[in-house]
Formats: C-alpha cells, sequence, structure tokens
C-alpha cells in the first residue's frame, strides 16, 4: 500500500540471490498483524488456509553485509539457518503519479498479505539505509529487532 502522505521513509528491498525466490525454497502467504516495510522479517504463525499462515513474531536472525551496491543499498547474506520469513510484495501502481514509483513510499499495511521467502544459509538479499539501526558498512554483522536489521557495533 502506498503512504500516502509520501514521506519516503519505508525501507527499499530486493531478493538478490536468495533460494526461495527460485523455486529451491518455501514461499509462504502471510497475514501481517501489523505494518511491515518490505525486506522486513516475520515469522510463520497459525494456519489459516492452504498456503496462508497468520504472522508470528520473527525468529531469530544473524547476517553479515557483504557489499554495497550500485544503487546505494546493502547486500545481506544470511550467516546461520533460521526459521525467519523475509516478506516482499511488488509496488505496482494504479497511479500515473511519479510518487507512487517510488519504493520507500511503500507500506504493508496491517490485514494485508504478503510473501514470505524462506531463508537459507548463504542468501543474500538487498536493503537500503532505511531497513537498518546503525550504520551499515561492509563486514558488520546483523541481527534483526523491532522491524530493523541492526548492526552490530
Amino acid at each position: 500500500m502506498i503512504d500516502i502522505a509520501f514521506v519516503f521513509t519505508h525501507s527499499e528491498a530486493f531478493p538478490s540471490r536468495l533460494l526461495a525466490a527460485n523455486g529451491g525454497g518455501h514461499i509462504f502467504d502471510i497475514e501481517l498483524t501489523a505494518d511491515h516495510d518490505n525486506g522486513e522479517l516475520v515469522g510463520r504463525g497459525d494456519y489459516i488456509k492452504l498456503g496462508t499462515y497468520k504472522e508470528a513474531a520473527a525468529p531469530t536472525f544473524a547476517g553479515k553485509i557483504v557489499e554495497q551496491a550500485a544503487n546505494g543499498n546493502w547486500y545481506v547474506e544470511v550467516t546461520e539457518a533460521t526459521e525467519a520469513l523475509w516478506i516482499l510484495m511488488p509496488e505496482i501502481t494504479p497511479y500515473d503519479i511519479p510518487q507512487t514509483e517510488n519504493p520507500k513510499a511503500w507500506v504493508n499495511k496491517t490485514g494485508d498479505v504478503v510473501k514470505g521467502y524462506s531463508l537459507v544459509k548463504g542468501d543474500i538479499f538487498e536493503m537500503s539505509n532505511e531497513g537498518f539501526q546503525g550504520e551499515p558498512a561492509v563486514g558488520k554483522t546483523v541481527s534483526f529487532a523491532d522491524g530493523k536489521y541492526v548492526v552490530a557495533a
């Protein structure tokens, strides 16, 4: 959903090298119980119907920032096995307004059903600066808490 305020503070994300995006893992439909930006992590909760589950708290996550992308975003590699699901919904707009085409104007709202990609060790995804707590830099390790990838000091 578009943040009509056009504040452009939401995370931009891309499934750069996720096994699930290439048919090697599960992609679940997750019904959100809170607002989330693309690229955030959630857990798989109670079964709703075929392939669809309620959102649950994000399981533990460990990763490492391995490179900065040409667009300024960061590549994060999954460094430990996790049950966390990486969420993403394409930013598709019916409006002919340039602001609606900016991925940082998008947020997944409570009640939305989004795609939750299973993660395996070695997967790499792209996140913008808005998705981090702390200063991202190549070589830094990250965990996940309160909707942000927490950069280790």
